[in-house]
């Protein structure tokens, strides 16, 4: 599943303002909701700056005035590997297939699975 553009097919599934400390308290929090089914998803991260990172754009644009992240990517740094935008379409699509999964008998079938169930995504920091 590729798209041409990043997140074409990705629908915002939902926002939580919620600040949550650590992964580790998420991880406790769920385990004891017995309405909650959680995976946490190396996928599910922010665009690895590489490179970049803790720099702002304006910071980045000063040295190379003409670059885009989603034509250019951001190249390896020191601590980070760095990402091309296909590498982070390509990780929002895996992400985009298991939320199908997850809501669908099968992807291409519109009628929702009698076990469908909703999905919320929380997206913060990055990769490990």
């Amino acid at each position: 599943m590729s798209t041409q553009t990043p997140f074409k097919s990705s629908p915002v599934l939902a926002h939580n303002t919620t600040t949550i400390p650590n992964r580790e308290k998420l991880l406790r929090n769920a385990q004891k909701s017995p309405l909650l089914a959680m995976e946490i998803d190396e996928d599910v991260a922010e665009f690895d700056y590489g490179a970049f990172e803790g720099l702002t754009t304006q910071q980045i644009l000063d040295r190379n005035p003409d670059w885009d992240m989603w034509r250019d990517g951001c190249p390896p740094g020191t601590e980070y590997p760095g990402e091309s935008p296909e590498q982070m379409i390509e990780r929002v699509d895996r992400v985009v297939a298991k939320v199908r999964a997850v809501q669908k008998k099968d992807p291409e079938d519109r009628q929702p699975a009698e076990s469908g169930r909703d999905v919320i995504i929380v997206a913060h920091g990055k990769r490990r």
